[in-house]
């Protein structure tokens, strides 16, 4: 399916069909005639100025919330966060678990770095005469790398585990403060609490978050259970909470 007509005909596109059946006149006529559906406007949260549908001016294609064109990649992404030059793609819907994962397991491995080779360290220091300066440079050059390191991605992961906690991205984090209407930042459309977003995000089962697992053909019975991220409602549909659904 076209990924426009896969948007537009769900609830969280600007249009949907909603079928009603033919009451039955008792007639052969209106036996015959042709079920009718009914355009109505479903609720979006991020709509154009005028109430339009927003369309992408490089793709030429339908933008579900959340959804923005990535100039490095050349494609619109779904639920876009940043184009990381790292990993040189995208983080979006599909990869954000993963780069979380990344980010944890960087941090853990630095700060691991520094915390058991601080004594060492700190005994060579304290016995200079015993200390190799053939082998200081490189020793004490990994050893701060490992501690700048350690301190710009544990940084890095807090501010990403902030925004989960808001249910924001980072495009949406930077954006929507430039706006007039600060409306978005107050109301948290998408913050449905922050157990929740992290299910959303990470997956269902917490023993898995961590784990870069992704969906296998050899165990397909496997992944659907716990492995896999959380894929539900395919970038497309979001769950809004309740107060702001309420009064949208």
């Amino acid at each position: 399916m076209h990924e426009d007509l896969k948007y537009l005909s769900t609830t969280a596109g600007p249009l949907y069909a909603a079928s009603r059946s033919v009451q039955q006149a008792g007639t052969s006529q209106n036996s015959k005639s042709p079920s009718r559906s009914v355009l109505k406007v479903a609720p979006s949260v991020e709509r154009k100025r005028y109430g339009g549908v927003r369309i992408c001016q490089w793709c030429y294609k339908a933008k579900p919330d959340r959804c923005h064109h990535c100039s490095q990649c050349n494609r619109c992404i779904l639920k876009m966060d940043h184009h990381c030059p790292w990993v040189a793609n995208c983080i979006g819907f599909y990869n954000y678990k993963f780069f979380m994962n990344m980010l944890f397991h960087c941090s853990m491995t630095c700060l691991l770095i520094c915390t058991t080779s601080h004594p060492i360290i700190a005994r060579t220091l304290s016995h200079p005469d015993t200390f190799d300066y053939k082998v200081s440079y490189f020793v004490m050059t990994a050893y701060i790398l490992a501690c700048v390191l350690a301190f710009i991605i544990t940084a890095f992961m807090t501010f990403h585990l902030y925004l989960i906690s808001c249910a924001f991205t980072t495009i949406e984090f930077c954006e929507k403060r430039s706006e007039e209407d600060q409306t978005f930042h107050t109301k948290m459309p998408y913050n449905i609490g922050f157990c929740q977003n992290l299910s959303i995000i990470l997956g269902h089962n917490p023993f898995f978050w961590f784990i870069p697992f992704c969906k296998s053909p050899f165990f397909p019975n496997l992944c659907s259970c716990f492995t896999v991220p959380n894929y539900e409602g395919d970038g497309i549909q979001f769950k809004l909470n309740k107060d702001f659904e309420r009064g949208h």
